[in-house]
């Protein structure tokens, strides 16, 4: 009797063993058309790498020090604790 862990392995299982399938060789393609093909190919997955980078940060631009400190009715605390 299979169970519900026999049912997700041989699921998990069926995604992995695709068929590969053979190269393909076209005779008409010479020494530099296989080259340009290989050159475009590693172009792509280098794009591809390159769009799932995390990007940089930008630093956060420094306030001036000379502005004046926040003032107003929303700028202080909403509890005051008396001691």
């Amino acid at each position: 009797e299979r169970g519900y862990a026999d049912d997700i392995s041989s699921n998990n299982n069926n995604n992995n063993n695709k068929p590969i399938e053979e190269p393909k060789f076209d005779p008409n393609l010479n020494d530099d058309d296989r080259e340009r093909i290989r050159q475009d190919r590693l172009d792509a997955a280098e794009a591809r790498l390159k769009k799932h980078e995390p990007t940089t940060k930008r630093k956060k631009k420094q306030s001036d020090s000379s502005s004046p400190p926040l003032r107003g009715p929303n700028s202080e605390n909403l509890m005051r604790w008396n001691a």
